[in-house]
């Protein structure tokens, strides 16, 4: 995946891949949502992390990750590891 997807694709993948993570309706789930809301402990945020790496082909500072504490918190961390991450061809 390119570093050119629009924060509003990525806020909604996020989302998606929470929602079925978590198996709860994606309608439930927004950008002002927090983990705590969605009863998520340090390990499923990591486990968010993990399969949003492995579907944008970056790396994800975990170290910072666990500590955020909103779905826009995220948001804005991937974010910035797509923007420092180099474009991959054929990847």
């Amino acid at each position: 995946m390119s570093t050119n997807l629009t924060r509003d694709a990525l806020a909604t993948l996020i989302c998606e891949t929470l929602a079925k993570r978590l198996k709860k309706p994606v309608e439930d789930i927004s950008l002002q949502t927090r983990f705590e809301t969605l009863q998520m402990d340090s390990l499923d945020l990591a486990e968010m992390f993990f399969l949003l790496e492995d579907e944008l082909k970056i790396t994800i500072p975990l170290d910072q990750g666990v500590q955020l504490a909103s779905i826009q918190d995220a948001l804005e961390l991937i974010f910035r590891s797509l923007q420092a991450s180099p474009v991959q061809e054929n990847a």
